[in-house]
């Protein structure tokens, strides 16, 4: 047992865990790296039989299969051991033969290298390939990977149906400029534009079909450099617009069909117009507003699309967290404009009950937590936990909402706002107060006019359309209250609104 001995002195001092055990797979020495990393001591290891190491992954047949291949030859491979009570890792395990100096077996050298990590690393990128492959197939527009001269590196299956070709294999032999352009002279300008600028968005090109059809496609490229600058491919992605096209032509058509019988009705629908400008003037502010939180959507989720392999990870949170902003701005236009066309067209059922006003102020608090927390303004609810309101509990919801949101909108970074409460005989007053910028006099007055939308940024450039304010004086006037303002420019607002007083007897809704 001399070489065990000799053994046993020379790896106490190594990093990498290991034990030694006897011809009979007892453990008779495990160094303090392997107690460091097994947390036990020295007497729950040495004297056990090898076995001992099991775990629920690792059976005693898998290390009796390494031990008797180490008595004929050094073995590796990779095995699951408890480093803990409820951690199984894997090892990378090497073993080898200690022997005397006569050459007789005397033990076996266990060596584990903890791979878990690697190996975790290993899995997640087998998914992350797995995952674009399957992005790769699955998506609906074309994704294509080509050479400068024009051939075809790489296209998914939407190409394959974009350009009618039965099989993968014969698309990649066909000269793009000549047999997928209409015109192969556009494939040069095309390039032209691509090696100029290094990418080109929405270009719309026309291809043809393998049956001599024509597409209509955008196509939005970029260009793949080596490392000394030189052009490897062009990747892009091709979306069909054929149908989209087409359909924009009836549509033009028959727009200048009803053109011309607007005409015909033009003396008779005076005075309709007349009735409907304040209307027309509203949703022509409201498409003006729904199209920028939608063009900062589709643009910030192309870029993802575009660059995703390319991008930093901190790259993607900041898009993925502008992506969310815009979504955001975007849900809450739509939700008064969807109670103003009901309030507007009588369709919203005024149901009101008691209930403690504090509950919803507390959860719109929480819910613009982070509009406040991104000016670091301090939102401060000062409504009595006890005060109950008859009203219509959504329609508070919405005038709530919309009068915080309002209030940190136009409330300068590190500023403060603040719902307060007081008890009247009859009536429950409420005000929403802020620190901010204040309105002036003759703007007050146009806050609530029927024929103008009145709209003003907020501190932060936050966009706003004039129909908030209005939405909220229909909402409580519908609950027999009253809503005004009070107001200093640099000094801040009150936005202050009256409510019936509730009884206790009076349930939530569900």
């Amino acid at each position: 047992m001399d070489a065990l001995k000799i053994s046993q002195v020379s790896f106490d001092s190594l990093p990498e865990c290991l034990f030694l055990t006897d011809l009979s797979k007892n453990i008779i020495y495990v160094n303090p790296a392997f107690f460091d990393k097994f947390s036990h001591d020295h007497e729950s290891f040495v004297g056990k039989n090898l076995n001992f190491l099991n775990s629920k992954k690792n059976s005693e047949d898998k290390l009796d299969q390494i031990f008797e291949a180490t008595l004929s030859a050094n073995y590796q491979g990779k095995s699951y051991f408890k480093s803990g009570e409820e951690n199984d890792n894997l090892f990378e395990v090497k073993t080898s033969l200690i022997k005397s100096s006569d050459g007789q077996a005397e033990g076996v050298l266990w060596l584990l290298s903890d791979i878990t990590k690697e190996e975790n690393t290993r899995r997640r990128l087998e998914e992350s390939v797995s995952n674009y492959h399957q992005l790769f197939d699955e998506i609906k527009d074309t994704v294509y990977q080509s050479s400068p001269d024009g051939k075809l590196f790489d296209i998914n299956p939407a190409g394959l149906e974009l350009f009618d070709y039965d099989s993968k294999e014969e698309l990649m032999k066909v000269d793009i400029a000549n047999d997928l352009y209409v015109n192969p002279e556009d494939r040069a300008k095309f390039r032209e534009i691509l090696e100029r600028d290094g990418y080109v968005k929405d270009y719309e090109l026309a291809v043809k079909k393998k049956n001599g059809q024509t597409a209509i496609v955008l196509e939005t490229s970029f260009i793949v450099k080596d490392r000394l600058g030189k052009i490897k491919c062009f990747r892009g992605i091709l979306r069909d617009v054929t149908q989209t096209k087409k359909s924009l032509k009836e549509l033009n058509d028959k727009a200048l069909e009803l053109s011309r019988i607007n005409k015909d009705l033009e003396n008779s629908e005076r005075k309709l117009k007349k009735l409907n400008a304040s209307k027309d003037k509203f949703f022509s502010i409201i498409a003006h507003d729904l199209r920028s939180p939608f063009a900062s959507l589709i643009g910030l989720s192309e870029l993802l699309i575009e660059d995703i392999e390319v991008l930093k990870k901190e790259d993607v949170i900041s898009f993925s967290t502008m992506i969310n902003e815009a979504a955001n701005e975007l849900l809450s236009l739509l939700e008064n404009l969807l109670q103003w066309s009901r309030v507007q067209a009588d369709r919203v059922k005024n149901q009101p009950i008691s209930f403690y006003i504090n509950d919803i102020v507390a959860d719109k608090v929480r819910l613009l937590h982070n509009n406040a927390k991104n000016k670091n303004i301090q939102v401060i609810n000062n409504v009595q936990p006890k005060v109950l309101v008859y009203a219509d509990y959504n329609m508070l919801n919405s005038v709530i909402q919309n009068l915080l949101s309002n209030a940190i909108k136009f409330t300068s970074e590190g500023g403060r706002v603040e719902v307060l409460s007081k008890e009247k005989q009859n009536e429950i007053e409420l005000t929403v107060k802020d620190t901010g910028i204040g309105i002036d006099q003759q703007d007050i007055e146009k806050l609530f006019a029927d024929d103008i939308f009145h709209t003003t940024k907020g501190t932060a450039s936050e966009p706003g359309t004039g129909l908030g304010l209005k939405l909220c004086k229909e909402l409580v006037e519908k609950n027999k209250g009253v809503l005004y303002v009070e107001s200093t420019p640099g000094a801040g607002s009150k936005f202050i609104f009256t409510l019936p007083k509730g009884e206790e007897n009076s349930k939530l809704p569900a």
